[in-house]
């Protein structure tokens, strides 16, 4: 195989939306020599159906695929096919700090079917990418086994996307700092500290957040929305990085991340971020770009949005945040990091 050549790689996942899709979608548009199959998630239900389902989808070029690339805890059913198999774990449903913020049903789910399919996968799989250092540690902790079977490989960002607009503003209060909360409004994503952090804050200060296609009387019931949150409904790639500019910085007071898209994409866009200091957040917002919070302390949120407010007073413009996405998280770098790693597992024996 030619040097540069990437190898000849299929791309096996679930069809669904979410990080998984998308971080599938993008490597299938950007890595040559490729081939990729979408699951229908009912399937994953009916795992004797899935090697018939992908021999059907492609046929007699199965034999030309070098490598399996697929997600978490459906590897395993993939591995009498004969290939290379290499599986990314996004995050770890079954750390501690996770479960605590799911429900029953979820409960049942992560424990009788995630995790002995995932432990399955990781006996099997030649090599396992871990989106963060944080992520690495979960999933050897969780499963025990050895970190040299981890690679991590940082998610990436579209800097040429996410990047700050030449467009003039005029979409604002007077008078008011502009706050932007993106993720989905659950208690995992610290969605329940926002009225606190809002209501101590006070009428300086107005937070909009993304609310999905849920009913906001509902997440009123539920949490309690202050006077000065807005909500955005679902929002399109377009009215997204429009949001991130409008913004002068991003909160996201979450408990437990992977990676932190949310993070990487503000901070492309030259935003300022107060976040949490645990999970994966602190691999990638410091004390240069932004302010970090221990777990569930409102206060140091208060205070972060704050100091970042004096700090942009004083004339810090926060630059470096948008530099250090593109030297460390860009769609480029992940790339490179991708064939790198595709061409190493072949030169093994």
């Amino acid at each position: 195989m030619p040097k540069n050549q990437a190898p000849k790689i299929a791309y096996i996942y679930f069809s669904h939306p979410g990080g998984s899709e998308v971080y599938f979608d993008l490597l299938k548009k950007n890595i040559r020599n490729t081939i990729s199959i979408k699951i229908p998630k009912k399937i994953e239900f009916f795992p004797f159906l899935i090697k018939p389902y992908i021999k059907k989808q492609i046929g007699s070029s199965l034999s030309s695929v070098e490598i399996i690339h697929t997600e978490e805890h459906m590897a395993h059913f993939l591995k009498g096919l004969g290939k290379k198999l290499v599986v990314t774990i996004h995050h770890n449903v079954l750390d501690e700090n996770y479960q605590k913020y799911t429900n029953f049903s979820q409960k049942i789910y992560h424990y009788f079917w995630v995790k002995p399919n995932l432990k399955r996968t990781l006996q099997k799989t030649d090599k396992v990418i871990a989106v963060s250092k944080f992520t690495k540690k979960s999933i050897c902790n969780t499963f025990n086994i050895s970190p040299r079977k981890v690679k991590v490989i940082y998610n990436g960002v579209d800097t040429n996307m996410f990047s700050p607009s030449k467009k003039k503003i005029t979409e604002r209060l007077p008078n008011r700092v502009r706050l932007l909360f993106v993720g989905n409004t659950i208690k995992r994503k610290g969605f329940d500290l926002l009225p606190l952090i809002m209501k101590r804050l006070g009428k300086g200060y107005e937070l909009y957040f993304t609310s999905g296609l849920k009913d906001v009387k509902k997440i009123e019931k539920k949490f309690g929305l202050t006077e000065n949150m807005h909500p955005l409904g679902k929002l399109s790639l377009e009215k997204l990085v429009e949001e991130y500019n409008k913004c002068d910085r991003l909160i996201f007071p979450s408990r437990l991340e992977g990676f932190g898209y949310v993070i990487t994409e503000a901070m492309a866009c030259g935003k300022p971020v107060v976040s949490t200091n645990y999970s994966a957040m602190p691999e990638i917002v410091d004390n240069k770009n932004g302010v970090l919070c221990p777990l569930n302390d409102v206060d140091c949120f208060v205070e972060g949005v704050k100091t970042i407010v004096k700090k942009k007073a004083e004339g810090k413009d926060f630059a470096n945040n948008r530099k250090k996405i593109i030297e460390k998280f860009s769609i480029e770098i992940f790339l490179e990091k991708m064939n790198k790693f595709y061409n190493n597992i072949l030169m093994e024996k």
